[in-house]
């Protein structure tokens, strides 16, 4: 059945309101409770887990005759002797893409470089080209138990079909023990192929019209038994993975309609499949699973975001035997990796190291190895947790860098990852038919989430340190998060755009540190401004609609939701030291100008793709975006020469642009040490973590670090070495062009934003459900108005 968007952000609305009855008791306890299901607060213990680590970094060697522009290499397995590092890249290949899968040899380099595990020291270098004169394509390599295992792809010169060679070879040598050949039928096309224990496992699609999955299993008997991924009555997709669970079984995590979880079990000796109850296995986060390997103990080991844990099937549940907290590492590295060896005390992680070099080629990285063993006690033991919660556990690599500067220099405090919100930061998108119902979505997600951090932190179990929530609107208010501007002191606006510092205020406080952020609006010439010059009044953007636009609204959204984001850019004029007014004509003003020039629902499909198809003029004319970095608006450009810009969204005054935080910091009301998690704000300021950002192409509140790296990436960009995925205009960029005037361009629009984009998802909510009522001619605005102004105000009152 189809969910409604409407019911779900009701349902989250009706958890915001239950919020503060639920957590009245404890709101004036303060501090941290003792045996709260959170980090922070404890002290650590001499027995607390800890590893002590080596680093390795291993730069496989490629044919240089080649010419091969960038080369990428992956993890194909790891034993007690060997670590075997499959190294690939074609002439092709482009820098910051990675290739998995297929290459032809011609134009190839495919390697395995053999590791041995104890010296480090490379032992062999193989050709995997070597013993063929055919063209052939790699598909999949694997290492365990002493062997390496190639899967080759050639196609028949005449009928194109497809047949597949698996190589068996030894990696002290490189010689081929075993060549197997078989020929699949027709339609049926492997995706990938996996090896548990002694079985080989292809995950194929077949089906010439509609398509399905089909397992085709290699027993170690020498049997081979095929699998349809087929059951009544219901799709099954998404199938790229098994998940071994011993006694030759292995579970295959899918999903199937309406984006629900399915989950299968496959018995790969009997060659037969059976659907498992999906909420018995919810103890396994399948969605945060990014790596699984069955350690030498036997027990299935998978890597998160936030560390690695062990899976017992028996009692159905999980332990975490490395948090990437417990090392000196950086966890943003760890984090990217994949598991080579696990036993519980000694533990290997793998992988290539991306640097971020948005400005800068790079043709090979070097693979490098961590290697981890328990020790005996903890370095640190007797410091206090800090906990600190980022999205899905992940920083960038600088700031990472500074949480173990933090924890190596402060004899008091130590930083801790959280790793208790996965599920309840996910959200749940499903059968949506356009972009508002998944804003919806996405509003009845954010409400919720901000709803589970805001009743920790007021009962004090929530997380010291916050991250990345600058778009959880609710939480900037003082019973949850601290005034940052009154241990920052004010800040010098020739060192920092300090426009975005203010616009990141609510009611005069500073809730949320800015570190990077995009701007948002209407990207355009900015000749088409209104009288403002960084914006339109809702009759200047009527008119360019009409005239500019040719009816073809920038902002693509269907009433409700366009609705609350021209509310969401005008907030300040709406709640004021939490009181709501929606009485005043600036509101009634919105609500006129998007019953009158918006249409209800987007377009959905096709009809989308009208709006980019219609001619080349259309689209360099103004679009809606969040423009993240100088690298972004750079190659957006239509003429290096010309005066793009990016202007505000319709408001009642012509304001301009909003930024969107991509990266903030903020401190907990009831922190175990406001004073610390200061301390580690101020390191994420300095000059050396503000330029580090840049490199993701974001912007950032130093002015010395926007200008350092915009100047790189104008040079970078003008002699035309273009690495990034953005999206191109129509008509295509201009390169070679660029200057100091782009850069000075940038800057201006920059210090033209002055609103944060912060979403308060409960009052975007009532919005959403009410105001159609007006739209469709349901109801007069003044009921309307009574009614969501209402339902606003008290959602505001219960917070305060």
């Amino acid at each position: 059945m189809k969910r409604s968007a409407r019911r779900l952000v009701s349902a989250a609305l009706v958890f915001a309101m239950a919020l503060s009855f639920a957590a009245c008791d404890k709101k004036n306890g303060g501090g941290n409770v003792n045996g709260n299901s959170g980090r922070t607060g404890r002290k650590i213990a001499e027995d607390s887990p800890w590893f002590n680590s080596t680093k390795t970094e291993i730069m496989p060697v490629i044919d240089a005759s080649k010419n091969i522009p960038f080369a990428n290499s992956f993890l194909a397995g790891a034993d007690e002797n060997n670590i075997v590092i499959y190294t690939r890249g074609d002439s092709m290949s482009t820098p910051g893409i990675i290739y998995v899968g297929y290459g032809a040899m011609e134009s190839s380099v495919a390697t395995l470089t053999v590791v041995d595990r104890t010296s480090k020291q490379v032992r062999n270098t193989i050709d995997l080209y070597k013993d063929f004169q055919e063209t052939v394509y790699i598909l999949s390599v694997s290492y365990s138990d002493g062997k390496a295992k190639v899967t080759y792809t050639m196609f028949d010169e005449h009928t194109g079909a497809p047949s597949y060679i698996e190589n068996t070879i030894d990696p002290s040598t490189g010689t081929v023990l075993d060549s197997r050949k078989t020929e699949p039928s027709k339609d049926l096309f492997i995706e990938n192929t996996l090896y548990l224990g002694s079985y080989r496992v292809s995950i194929c699609t077949a089906g010439s019209e509609e398509q399905y999955y089909v397992l085709k299993i290699n027993a170690p008997d020498g049997q081979e038994r095929t699998v349809d991924l087929k059951l009544e009555g219901k799709s099954v997709w998404d199938v790229s993975t098994l998940i071994s669970t011993g006694d030759d079984k292995a579970l295959i995590p899918a999903h199937t309609d309406g984006n629900a979880r399915l989950l299968l079990e496959v018995d790969l000796k009997a060659g037969q499949i059976k659907e498992l109850d999906s909420k018995e296995y919810e103890w396994l986060d399948f969605d945060n699973i990014e790596s699984s390997r069955t350690g030498a103990d036997g027990n299935l080991y998978y890597s998160t975001s936030s560390g690695i844990f062990k899976a017992d099937f028996t009692n159905r549940t999980t332990e975490e035997v490395f948090n990437y907290s417990w090392c000196g590492e950086n966890r943003a590295e760890l984090s990217n990796l994949q598991i080579g060896y696990c036993s519980g005390d000694s533990i290997i992680l793998c992988g290539e190291f991306y640097e971020n070099t948005q400005f800068r080629n790079v043709e090979q990285w070097p693979f490098v190895i961590f290697e981890f063993s328990k020790a005996d006690k903890n370095p640190h033991a007797g410091k206090t947790v800090l906990e600190l919660y980022a999205p899905y556990g992940y920083v960038e690599n600088k700031i990472a860098d500074a949480i173990g500067k933090f924890n190596s220099t402060n004899g008091e405090y130590f930083i801790e990852f959280s790793s208790r919100y996965t599920g309840d930061e996910r959200i749940d998108y499903g059968n949506e038919n356009n972009q508002d119902e998944s804003d919806a979505i996405a509003l009845s997600g954010n409400a919720n989430f901000s709803n589970k951090l805001a009743m920790d932190i007021i009962n004090g179990e929530g997380p010291d340190i916050l991250m990345g929530v600058s778009n959880l609107g609710q939480l900037n208010n003082s019973n949850y998060l601290v005034d940052l501007s009154k241990y920052t002191g004010k800040f010098n606006q020739d060192k920092y755009f300090t426009n975005i510092i203010e616009g990141s205020k609510v009611n005069g406080a500073l809730y949320q540190m800015p570190l990077t952020f995009g701007i948002e609006g209407i990207v355009t010439e900015a000749k088409y401004a209104g009288k403002s010059g960084v914006g339109f009044t809702t009759a200047e953007y009527e008119t360019y609609l009409k005239e500019t636009l040719n009816g073809q609204d920038a902002i693509t959204s269907g009433q409700a939701i366009y609705f609350t984001k021209l509310f969401n850019a005008m907030s300040d004029k709406f709640i004021k030291d939490n009181k709501a007014d929606f009485s005043g004509k600036e509101f009634a003003e919105l609500a006129d100008f998007v019953k009158n020039n918006v249409m209800e629902k987007p377009k959905t499909g096709n009809e989308n793709d009208d709006f980019f198809n219609d001619s080349a003029a259309v689209y360099p004319a103004g679009y809606y975006a969040t423009v993240s970095g100088i690298g972004n608006f750079l190659m957006n450009m239509i003429d290096a020469d010309g005066d793009q810009t990016i202007l505000g969204i319709p408001s009642t005054d012509g304001r301009g642009p909003m930024f969107r935080v991509r990266c903030s910091i903020a401190v907990s009301a009831q922190a175990t040490s406001v004073e610390a998690c200061v301390e580690f704000v101020k390191l994420l300021m300095t000059d050396d973590v503000m330029y580090s950002l840049t490199l993701n192409d974001d912007f950032v509140i130093s002015r010395a670090a926007f200008r350092k790296s915009a100047e790189e990436t104008v040079a970078y960009y003008n002699a035309d070495n273009r690495t990034t995925n953005s999206l191109t205009p129509i008509s295509g960029p201009v390169y070679g062009h660029f200057s100091d005037k782009n850069i000075d361009n940038m800057e201006k629009i920059i210090s033209n934003a002055s609103k944060i984009d912060s979403e308060d998802a409960a009052i975007s909510i009532i919005l959403y459900e009410e105001m159609p009522a007006y739209f469709l001619g349901q109801k007069d605005l003044a009921s309307v108005v009574k009614i969501a102004q209402d339902r606003a105000q008290k959602v505001l009152s219960e917070r305060a």
